[in-house]
């Protein structure tokens, strides 16, 4: 069985245009050993490997063992075991230190007893509903909801109403990932989603308000229900929009991500302007006391404005700083060249921290931006660097497979970390992540994916989530 595992992967390299290099597999036109090797003890190492644009096939090699690179002098290091220095190539062999400067501790070269670390921002798509409820009650307060009788229940539950996608994750972990931010995200899908909101309003005022309706007071105008809820979920795909996620507003005719980048998913920044919104007015009233001259109706209403104002202000801010980060990431060489693509990825609480990632032709590199430091962080800031050599046979089944169409669909700087299983059940393992979440510093465990294949690279298992 081994005997015709291993002939069926070299059938496997030939075809994607790998080649039988010595004691490692390599793609052709690279060095031996450079992405995916054989050990002489028979053994495929664990590996990182990212791509560059997305859906493209270029890949980086993150981390490697004494199976892969071996070293005259000594094995490589492990980042579990060495500490790194700020703006010096990680201490290691020739090879290690040409590529591989890690200040930020973004990436762990792991040896082949330690556990892979990774970094991240959000654990899953992170569905907030705070922000969007909170959205629908400002809307309302800001006079929206004296359009018409049940215009603040409408507006508040067409905020959320989008993201009754959660409903696919029925079908699994990898089905919620790819219809989440989908159809009911969408121009074409707002209609019908406002339509279903006040469908379940009418089927309760039928049902049970009807009867308790107060005597004089006028019926639900069922018709402006309909364009409020309309309004609301335009606001819903407007949040969503502006962090890292991203939407697609366009699908069935565009499945193309849109990202604004300039929010952090969770911003508790906006939970305390919109609160402060709803609950201004009653901490006005007291300060006024009993005076005639106090209006609790325009009170309220001036206060969600005010709020609704001062998100947009903390948007153009953002707006502000996203652009000046961007221009620190493009403004700095990284080994050697200047950046073709750049991204900044915004922080919560601070507008003024970014999280860079520029790329060039070589390698991909990750930079932590002041905005009000512009000049210290140009020219002097630590990076680290992600090589891109080529592709493994294990990573190219893992990407033809569901869970590899899809997260490559979404993600913009896509990794697949590799990892061999052990002899009781041959295989591999293959990860996938998105350096868009991979926060310097942060424990948590980033989006992502795993497949498990076995030894023929067969698909045996896939799922979203950790692992």
């Amino acid at each position: 069985m081994a005997a015709r595992a291993e002939a069926r992967l070299l059938r496997m390299t030939r075809d994607h245009g790998y080649t039988n290099s010595g004691t490692a597999l390599a793609r052709r036109g690279g060095s031996a050993g450079d992405v995916w090797g054989r050990s002489t003890r028979g053994r495929v190492t664990r590996q990182a490997i990212s791509w560059g644009p997305r859906r493209a096939p270029f890949l980086r090699v993150l981390g490697w063992s004494d199976d892969v690179r071996p070293s005259p002098r000594r094995e490589p290091h492990c980042a579990l075991c060495t500490k790194t220095f700020s703006g010096q190539a990680v201490p290691g062999t020739p090879e290690d230190g040409a590529d591989r400067a890690d200040p930020l501790g973004l990436e762990a070269l792991q040896c082949s007893r330690a556990k892979p670390v990774v970094y991240g921002g959000p654990r899953r798509s992170e569905l907030e509903p705070l922000t969007h409820f909170l959205f629908g009650g400002v809307l309302a307060r800001a006079g929206l909801g004296r359009k018409s009788a049940l215009a603040t229940a409408t507006l508040v539950l067409a905020a959320e109403a989008p993201d009754l996608d959660v409903l696919s994750r029925f079908g699994g972990g990898i089905s919620g990932f790819a219809h989440h931010r989908g159809i009911t995200h969408t121009f074409i899908g707002a209609p019908f989603v406002a339509g279903l909101v006040v469908l379940v309003l009418y089927l309760g005022y039928v049902g049970f308000g009807r009867r308790r309706w107060a005597p004089g007071k006028p019926p639900p105008r069922w018709g402006m229900l309909y364009g409020l809820a309309f309004l609301s979920i335009l606001g819903h795909i407007l949040l969503d929009f502006t962090n890292s996620y991203g939407v697609r507003p366009f699908e069935p005719f565009s499945y193309r991500w849109y990202s604004w980048d300039i929010v952090f998913i969770v911003e508790p920044v906006l939970w305390i302007v919109l609160l402060g919104g709803l609950l201004a007015p009653p901490l006005l009233q007291r300060l006024a006391g009993n005076s005639r001259a106090s209006d609790p109706a325009r009170t309220r209403r001036v206060a969600a404005i005010v709020a609704l104002l001062l998100v947009a202000a903390f948007w153009g801010l953002c707006d502000r700083q996203h652009r000046e980060a961007l221009a620190v990431v493009g403004a700095r060489a990284y080994a050697g060249e200047l950046p073709g693509r750049v991204s900044a990825f915004p922080y919560p609480i601070d507008p003024f921290q970014w999280y860079g990632l520029a790329e060039t032709r070589e390698v991909d590199a990750a930079v932590i931006v002041h905005t009000l430091d512009r000049a210290g962080s140009t020219d002097h800031g630590p990076f680290s660097t992600y090589r891109k050599p080529a592709a493994s046979p294990a990573v190219l089944a893992a990407e033809r497979c569901y869970l590899g169409r899809v997260f490559l669909d979404w993600a913009q700087y896509p990794i697949a970390e590799v990892e061999s299983l052990d002899a009781g059940q041959p295989g591999y393992l293959v990860r996938f992540y998105d350096l868009r979440y991979l926060y310097p510093g942060s424990p948590r465990r980033t989006l992502g994916g795993w497949v498990q294949l076995d030894g023929a690279f067969r698909v045996v298992r896939q799922d979203f989530g950790p692992r």
